[in-house]
């Protein structure tokens, strides 16, 4: 009689056991993909919404992703919005090298309002850059990598320095080509044209970007750090929703919610090929594309730039396709080389499908 009254004991255990492990798996996938949110005027066809979902669930899957947040626009609004895991559009995140595309938007605003040129040169403003193999590189080569500068310096990383310090760091390292010759991706050079930001402006890089940028854009989630030597190329933590109104921003022209926050003119120059015809000498791309003023420039038909990006090296994913008409940001805390390739696979499932009806 009492093993009969284990047996059952145990077999009720068992069954209970099964009914709550099917239950975490299936919260489990409800927590690992959330409902799709897309406009209801968006130009996505159905079978693109749900490509575009099955990219997102299965990129989370392959990946061994915590979560991830994608989201698509128009110049008038959110066509597509989704996430998997434990990622909102609202979760901050280090965003690495897509800083860039926001740090030239702070430089071209100032150029807009004539406190800097393109074509100033760092010598102007930067006493330590006064010696005769620096003092004529200018902010236009600064910000598309051509200036001279190795890619990168150990002051970059040191927040116990300011700006400024770092920056005369910099000034000490010896050029590996000279200004103009050479195409060196990284960060140092970016690190000199937000000095001359401040300089120029008479306010720390800090005041500069909430000003120009932050609150016009209400990226009120996107912050340089409490550092007094922000990383100008790479140093920024925000989140797919403050980034989408930057990307919402360049490709309405420079005009966000009525307010032209860059100009229409400035916006056509920042995606134009800055490079010339430099050597291409250090780029994490894996082919010879060029820059333009903070943004790779991917796609270039007879002149024009298609689409350009500024992925970052934790994966996170910005891209405007110019000729198609919408944005893209993807927030993910990967690896570059991991998420390339499927964030191309997304692009190009984009570029066929996208507006059909």
């Amino acid at each position: 009689m009492l093993k009969k009254v284990i047996l059952t004991i145990s077999v009720i255990l068992l069954i209970i056991a099964i009914i709550i492990g099917v239950r975490i798996v299936q919260n489990q996938k409800e927590k690992n993909s959330a409902a799709v949110t897309t406009n209801s005027s968006s130009a996505l066809s159905s079978q693109t919404i749900k490509s575009i979902t099955s990219w997102l669930e299965q990129t989370h899957s392959n990946l061994s992703l915590k979560g991830s947040s994608l989201l698509l626009g128009d110049k008038n609004t959110i066509i597509y919005e989704n996430k998997t895991g434990n990622y909102t559009k609202n979760t901050v995140i280090p965003i690495a090298s897509a800083t860039k595309w926001i740090s030239a938007a702070v430089i071209t605003s100032l150029v807009d309002a004539k406190i800097l040129s393109f074509d100033d040169t760092a010598g102007k403003y930067i006493p330590s850059f006064a010696s005769e193999d620096k003092k004529n590189i200018t902010l236009r080569q600064l910000l598309s990598h051509t200036s001279g500068l190795p890619g990168n310096a150990d002051c970059l990383n040191n927040a116990a320095i300011t700006l400024e310090q770092c920056v005369d760091e910099i000034a000490k390292l010896p050029l590996v080509s000279l200004p103009g010759k050479e195409l060196n991706y990284g960060g140092a050079s970016f690190q000199v044209a937000g000095r001359m930001a401040e300089v120029a402006a008479q306010e720390n890089w800090e005041n500069v970007f909430n000003k120009h940028i932050k609150q016009p854009l209400e990226m009120n989630n996107t912050s340089f750090g409490n550092t007094k030597n922000p990383r100008i190329a790479g140093g920024v933590t925000s989140t797919t929703e403050d980034y989408s109104h930057l990307l919402n921003m360049y490709l309405n022209c420079g005009l966000f919610q009525n307010q032209q926050v860059i100009s229409c003119s400035s916006v056509q120059q920042m995606k134009q090929n800055q490079t010339g015809d430099a050597r291409i000498n250090s780029t994490p791309q894996p082919d010879n594309r060029r820059y333009g003023i903070g943004q790779w420039l991917d796609v270039v038909e007879q002149g024009e730039t298609v689409q350009s990006s500024s992925q970052g090296a934790f994966g996170f994913s910005p891209w405007i396709d110019w000729k198609k008409g919408y944005y893209g940001v993807y927030g993910v805390t990967s690896t570059f080389s991991k998420v390339q390739k499927p964030i191309q696979n997304l692009q190009t499932l984009l570029q066929e499908e996208m507006f059909k009806q």
